[in-house]
């Protein structure tokens, strides 16, 4: 590798590590927690939606 295409690689490496948007643990944890919490609301809804599905259907002739 030359001396031009090795400073070129440095420069765009330096460039997107700059630019880059970096994540925390801790905003990642907040963020899979809130995440978790509204797919334990979309089932238990789900849940109850689907038992009043099935008690109609239940008390069908």
């Amino acid at each position: 590798m030359t001396k031009p295409q090795a400073k070129t690689i440095l420069e765009t490496a330096q460039e997107g590590h700059e630019t880059a948007d970096l994540v925390t643990k801790q905003y990642l944890a907040t963020s899979l927690a809130e995440t978790k919490l509204d797919i334990i609301r979309w089932v238990a809804g789900l849940l109850i939606a689907q038992a009043a599905i099935v008690a109609a259907l239940v008390k069908l002739p």
